[in-house]
Formats: structure tokens, sequence, C-alpha cells
């Protein structure tokens, strides 16, 4: 987790202290994922949406491989690219406050929030050895599929007869 954490290599310090940050609300890598996302919805998996992937990939400083392909399918359906973009997505926008958005646009939450949060309980055997254990810490749910869209305020919606509620919501 070294995005949000200062730089010390160019210092003496040897303990992390408070670091000025300048935050991030629309970096480049999002917009060529959503891009590629868009363009992978209308017209399919084209040449300009492995593009976008192989683009990232190589500023990421991945291997393009012996085919150059940067480990990804040279002949995905658009399922399979989707499922591609989203993992990418996943990957490079780690901590950045965007998975919770994303899977809420995808409406894959009931999937996701159904599978239990892991963490690692590590003990040290009597022999010194260590010992990892993967326990489930919490199981979050997704209540209900209305959660998708937000309820519209109550004021806007008296304004206008023609004007219905997210479904779900009263």
């Amino acid at each position: 987790m070294r995005k949000f954490m200062g730089d010390f290599s160019t210092s003496n310090s040897t303990v992390y202290s408070n670091t000025l940050h300048d935050w991030v609300y629309i970096r480049y890598a999002g917009i060529l994922l959503d891009y590629a996302e868009a363009e992978n919805e209308v017209q399919g998996p084209l040449a300009q949406v492995y593009q976008v992937l192989y683009d990232l990939r190589q500023r990421a400083g991945i291997d393009p491989g012996d085919n150059g392909n940067y480990g990804l399918n040279p002949a995905m359906n658009q399922e399979q690219m989707r499922a591609a973009i989203h993992q990418e997505r996943r990957i490079e926008m780690a901590f950045e406050q965007e998975r919770y958005w994303d899977i809420r646009r995808w409406k894959t939450a009931d999937s996701v929030y159904g599978q239990p949060v892991q963490g690692m309980d590590i003990q040290r055997t009597g022999n010194g050895e260590l010992y990892y254990n993967v326990q489930n810490v919490f199981t979050p749910h997704f209540v209900a599929p209305q959660m998708y869209l937000y309820p519209l305020p109550y004021n806007e919606v008296v304004k206008n007869p023609a004007m219905k509620q997210n479904p779900g919501w009263k």
C-alpha cells in the first residue's frame, strides 16, 4: 500500500511521518479504462480496446511476452473482455475508493458482497515456524437490488408529477 505513503527513499528518515499529498480525483488510467469499457460495450473487443489494456500494462512495467499481448488472450469475446477490463480496473485503481462504485455500476454487488472477507491468522509454533491460517473475518450483505440506485429526494419527486421514484423506494 505505498500509493498513499510518503516517499522516504530520498530522505534519511527511518520512520514514517506526516506527508502532504495531492488528492487525485481523476486519473488518466481511469479515463482509459472508462473508454475501453464503453467501447467494449458498444462495439465489442476491437483493436482500440486491446490497445488501452496494452498501454496500461506497458506503463505499469509488465513484460509484453513473446507474443506482445501482455498476458491477454488475443481472441476474447465481449464477455471475456468485460471480465478482463473489470479485473484491470480492480488492480489499477486499488485503494482509490473506486471499487464500491464500480460494482454498483456493473450491478455485481450482490455477488461480490456475498463473499466473505478473509484475513490471515499468523501463529508461531513452538519450534519457531510460522503457521498461516486463512479466516473469514466478515461477511458483508448487499441487502436488496434497490440499493443499486439511490432514492430521489421526496421534494424533487413531488415537484413533477411525471417523475417516478427509483424502483424499490417510496
